[in-house]
């Protein structure tokens, strides 16, 4: 986390090439490169969820760290270890318990196009290849399951190009 894009590129490459052994990563770092490993471990298992305040990690925030443990095609298995500093093994314990039993988080698009965000788009693409991007987009991918599923929304827009009004 914190690093700028090529940084994080060489990181990647590094790591694959087998030239980095050992990568300290937050949850956003895991979240944001291809890194597959044998093994994880994690340290902790809360976060900051604002001023003063912490909380566990939920089912999709563990699986984003844990799922990097194992190498497709290289490893039958990976492993995760928790081995939470300062927490209590009740406290530990009934995060567990309740990771097990909960459900998916559900997940939101927040993407929304901005007439900004389509100019830049425009500058070096055909309207074609934006409307590509956007229809690709996983706010798009929602929608059309909501109108699959007879539920109209917010996300019955289309993308114009700014000159035809």
């Amino acid at each position: 986390a914190g690093q700028l894009p090529a940084q994080r590129a060489l990181t990647e490459v590094l790591f694959e090439r087998g030239l980095l052994k050992l990568v300290f990563a937050t949850e956003t770092l895991a979240a944001g490169i291809h890194m597959p490993a044998r093994c994880v471990v994690m340290r902790q298992i809360d976060k900051g969820d604002g001023p003063g305040k912490r909380r566990f990690f939920n089912g999709s925030e563990f699986l984003q760290m844990a799922g990097r443990a194992g190498r497709r095609g290289l490893d039958v298995r990976g492993h995760a270890i928790v081995g939470p500093a300062g927490l209590s093994t009740t406290a530990v314990d009934g995060w567990a318990a309740n990771l097990l039993s909960s459900g998916p988080v559900p997940l939101r698009s927040w993407f929304s196009p901005s007439y900004e965000m389509l100019c830049s788009l425009l500058q070096g693409r055909s309207l074609n290849e934006v409307k590509v991007v956007v229809q690709q987009s996983f706010s798009a991918f929602l929608a059309e399951l909501k109108d699959k599923s007879g539920v109209r929304g917010k996300s019955d827009r289309s993308v114009r190009h700014p000159r035809e009004g």
